[in-house]
């Protein structure tokens, strides 16, 4: 391999892995405060929650963006386990449809779709049709990688060592559901690892022989992003990226241990190859939901025993701001709303007493009376810090204007 062709392929990745990032931006710029609020209503039934996941996670193009989002409703209070599994599962089989998507052979045309985004974003003066044209954009960036990597890729085919690492993978499946794992866990996206083993089949590298334990291990290691997300969570948060864990480690044992039966079904579905990696990747997902969908009433009290809710924060602390939703304005927004009615109903007890305190003159009413009204203080201070860390830059200006209005309320009270 020539220097040059190295740098192809390097440059072929950083296109693909910098478009998807910027496809996920985009779209959570253009649909995501829509799609929270609809994840918000929506959500009641089990049916509902299913199709909202699907929406959700293709409307990100992540479902680790959609468990993301999940997190934030769970810190917040405002989303229970039992109604988060549907969506879990939904958002699975969401964020197959973009790999779906990769299989045709659009990277073909990724000079067309790059100049069609540029032009809507720079002529049209609409948010939503500039935000369209950056989405448009980014996936012509994700398929110019994808074309710059096979033409990388096209010069290196018969090299030796090419063929030494291919027969590896071909004898040694369980290593190839590690790498699988360990890249989807780098990439925090198993779309990107399986863009670019189509990438690898377009160019008859790999096989599905090959590409299946793939498909498994970053089914598996796209659920590190939500673990991550949910360090430092309440218990309900936890238990929601708990649960998308266990039940795709469960899945991918069964059907790695029925390997060459899960190759033969999606081989006899039929299509390419690349065709058929997207396939695998879409059944291992809804193997997932009919597993566990007509379960989640039995699996959400299974998963509270496993992981039991911690004693509450003493009353002087923030018990709903969790950092990690200033990410998302409109959830971090609807966490401070909750911190500022508890505040608030802090304040009206404290204002029936006054009175009592005022005819009794009762000393011990008097000294609870001012603990609680540092109690009040502290959350003041903490609300207003987390409100002002929110970045404005995302907001329109009915959620800034919001934003604003929560700030004086908390200064009121």
């Amino acid at each position: 391999m020539t220097t040059m062709q190295m740098f192809t392929l390097v440059a072929g990745l950083c296109l693909f892995l910098y478009g998807i990032n910027q496809v996920t931006r985009n779209l959570q710029k253009l649909a995501g405060a829509s799609l929270r609020h609809l994840v918000a209503k929506l959500t009641r039934t089990r049916l509902r929650g299913f199709v909202m996941g699907i929406f959700t996670a293709f409307g990100l193009q992540s479902s680790g963006a959609a468990i993301l989002m999940l997190i934030a409703f769970a810190n917040a209070g405002l989303i229970s386990l039992e109604r988060s599994i549907p969506i879990i599962l939904g958002a699975g089989i969401g964020s197959t449809l973009t790999v779906q998507l990769l299989a045709f052979k659009i990277y073909k045309i990724s000079s067309i779709i790059i100049v069609a985004g540029y032009v809507m974003m720079f002529l049209l003066k609409s948010r939503t049709w500039h935000y369209t044209g950056r989405v448009i954009f980014s996936f012509g960036l994700v398929f110019l990688g994808m074309a710059v990597l096979r033409d990388g890729i096209a010069p290196i085919q018969n090299n030796p060592a090419i063929s030494a690492m291919v027969g590896f993978f071909e004898s040694a499946p369980f290593w190839v559901a590690v790498l699988g794992f360990a890249l989807a866990t780098l990439f925090q996206s198993s779309t990107a690892v399986l863009g670019l083993f189509l990438t690898l089949a377009f160019a008859g590298i790999v096989d599905l022989h090959i590409s299946l334990p793939v498909v498994i291990g970053a089914n598996v290691g796209s659920c590190m992003i939500g673990v991550i997300g949910a360090i430092g969570g309440k218990a309900e948060a936890k238990r929601i990226v708990w649960t998308q864990l266990l039940m795709k480690t469960f899945v991918a044992i069964i059907l790695f241990a029925l390997l060459p039966y899960y190759q033969q079904f999606v081989q006899w579905i039929g299509g390419s190859v690349p065709r058929q990696i997207a396939n695998a990747h879409t059944m291992f997902d809804i193997l997932v939901a009919i597993l566990f969908y007509p379960f989640a009433g039995k699996v959400a009290p299974f998963i509270e025993r496993l992981f039991p809710a911690p004693p509450e924060k003493p009353e002087s602390q923030p018990r709903y701001l969790d950092r990690s939703a200033l990410e998302n304005p409109l959830v971090a927004m609807g966490q401070a709303t909750r911190e500022i009615m508890r505040m608030g109903e802090i304040v009206q007890g404290m204002l029936a007493d006054w009175g009592k305190v005022f005819f009794s003159n009762d000393p011990e009413l008097l000294r609870q009376l001012i603990a609680r009204d540092d109690i009040v203080d502290n959350l003041q201070e903490a609300i207003t810090d987390f409100l002002t860390q929110i970045n404005m830059d995302e907001l329109d200006e009915d959620t800034a204007s919001l934003s604003v209005a929560l700030l004086h309320i908390t200064f009121e009270l």
